[in-house]
């Protein structure tokens, strides 16, 4: 038990000290009525009830005094409450909108769609985003503004997420791939709302994004993307589940994104399958690319998946679902209960006591 005003915990000795004195003293030479009523005197002190039953009035008078000095201190009781609730996961699934992906009912859009689909509507406890990329022109490291757009923020909206699925077009930004900004926007996604309230005035998209393009370059510079980690703090979680049928080979490059998301907290799981399409990139260089990627998303996390046939993704993403599941988990809270109220409760309990034995009790004959 804890008191808010303990201060006034030192009346307790003074009023003992003044009852005492006044026993002894000024109280001695005259009447206490308001102690030993006429009815108390009634009492033949003959047995042990009898006595106790002479000494309710004094030791209720005690008591209602002691309980009402308790109550001016403002006394509270803490304990900890615990319950059950159920860790939600919050997913942005990041899709490729390349040329490749192909249009109509039988086209890797469609059915890299309807395996999305049914993803969420099976995931419905959890919080999920759309976000899609493509590219306006061929060259790593060529920065192309729109090349990638949040389409949804993270909602347990089943409704809103649906229809952002639906709008996904192929070339919907540009014909070639940029995973990187894929990535970037999706993780944008996950924490632009956080973001803005403890970076305040000083959230700055572009210069997030400036940080990210200088690593690994000559003019390096992180100190915003690590400050703003430093505010937001982990962001364990949260999970970017990234569609693509092709190579990158336009805008950010994957690992500098996937740096970002490391440092969050965040994992990337990378689901692949092969491309139906030209990816502008001799084999090397695609060999290159696949071997950053999967050691980028390997060190968030994450898993990289591969399929041969865009079939073959659905029990891919079934993996990513088995290794993310929502967790029921005890969660507990702090509780702070006035103990006032009780106090004062029990003085009125041995208010009446004490008149029930002055006014009734003592004066049935005996």
């Amino acid at each position: 038990m804890i008191f808010t005003y303990i201060e006034y915990l030192a009346l307790l000795p003074l009023f003992f000290l003044v009852w005492a004195w006044a026993r002894r003293g000024l109280w001695k030479r005259r009447p206490r009525q308001w102690l030993e009523q006429p009815a108390l005197r009634q009492v033949k002190r003959s047995n042990i009830i009898s006595r106790l039953a002479f000494a309710v009035p004094l030791l209720c008078w005690l008591a209602i005094s002691c309980l009402l000095i308790f109550a001016l201190a403002n006394p509270k009781t803490r304990s900890h409450s615990t319950f059950v609730v159920l860790e939600k996961k919050v997913f942005v699934f990041s899709y490729d909108a390349s040329t490749s992906m192909g249009r109509g009912p039988e086209s890797a859009m469609e059915k890299i769609r309807v395996i999305a689909l049914d993803f969420v509507r099976r995931r419905k406890g959890d919080v999920i985003g759309i976000t899609a990329y493509s590219g306006k022109g061929v060259g790593v490291g060529r920065r192309v503004p729109g090349s990638a757009r949040i389409l949804m923020y993270p909602t347990e909206d089943v409704a809103q997420v649906e229809a952002a699925i639906n709008s996904v077009e192929a070339t919907m930004f540009g014909a070639y791939t940029a995973i990187g900004d894929g990535i970037f926007v999706s993780i944008l996604a996950l924490i632009d709302q956080e973001a803005r309230v403890v970076m305040g005035d000083r959230y700055d998209r572009k210069l997030l994004e400036d940080n990210l393009w200088s690593i690994g370059e000559d003019y390096e510079d992180l100190s915003y993307a690590k400050e703003m980690v430093q505010r937001i703090g982990p962001q364990t979680g949260k999970y970017v589940i990234l569609f693509t049928d092709g190579k990158y080979n336009n805008g950010l490059q994957p690992y500098k994104a996937m740096w970002f998301a490391k440092l969050l907290g965040m994992k990337v799981h990378f689901v692949a399958f092969n491309s139906t399409g030209a990816t502008g990139l001799n084999p090397e260089d695609q060999r290159k690319h696949k071997e950053e990627i999967v050691q980028a998303t390997l060190e968030t996390g994450g898993m990289y998946l591969e399929s041969s046939t865009v079939e073959g993704i659905a029990p891919l993403l079934r993996e990513v679902e088995n290794a993310e599941k929502s967790r029921v988990m005890l969660a507990g809270e702090p509780r702070e209960e006035n103990q006032q109220y009780t106090l004062f409760v029990w003085a009125a309990l041995l208010f009446m006591l004490w008149v029930l034995f002055e006014n009734i009790w003592m004066k049935v004959p005996g």
